[in-house]
Order: C-alpha cells, then sequence, then structure tokens
C-alpha cells in the first residue's frame, strides 16, 4: 500500500522535496501484484506511468470504488478482457497486460 504524505510548514528541506516530487515517485513505481488483493484496481498507482485508473474509466458507475485487482482477473488467471474492455480504453488496457 503506498503512503499519503502530508505537507507541513515546519517540515525540514528534506520533506518538503519528498513532498513536492512524491507524485512523479508514484507514477514511476513497479508492483509486484502477487494474489491482487492488496492493491486496488481503480485507486493504487500500479500501472507504470499511469496514475490511477479512475481518470481512464469509461463507467462512471465503477470509478471510485476500492475493488481489487484480483476481481478483474478469469478462471484461468488471466486478465477479464471482456470487463477491462468495456470499463477502460484500449490504450489503457494494452499498457498493463504486456
Amino acid at each position: 500500500m503506498m503512503p499519503v504524505i502530508d505537507r507541513r510548514r515546519q517540515g525540514t528541506n528534506l520533506w518538503r522535496g519528498i513532498v513536492k516530487c512524491w507524485s512523479n515517485f508514484q507514477l514511476n513505481l513497479i508492483w509486484k501484484l502477487g494474489n491482487g488483493r492488496s492493491i486496488h484496481f481503480w485507486e493504487d498507482y500500479w500501472v507504470p506511468g499511469s496514475g490511477n485508473l479512475n481518470q481512464f474509466c469509461t463507467n462512471q458507475s465503477r470509478s471510485g470504488a476500492n475493488v481489487p485487482v484480483c476481481f478483474l482477473v478469469d478462471a484461468s488467471g488471466g486478465w477479464d478482457s471482456q470487463r477491462l474492455n468495456s470499463e477502460l480504453p484500449m490504450k489503457v488496457v494494452e499498457k498493463f497486460k504486456e
């Protein structure tokens, strides 16, 4: 789980530097999905270079839901392509299927 950091006026120069670049840091992390139960599909920054997937959601009723990644995997362990294609643009789906 990625911590949420807080900007404080009396923080040290180091802390202020960390806060300033935190969003870029999150965008460039690579996550190990494991069983996919602890990573939130829409909220976490688990797709490299994409940020959270809420910004790409084509189904607004789904956007913001805390759905674990494992809920978008089919019985054989592959991605549930039909569900993904109905909720995300193809360019985003292709990015994390690689």
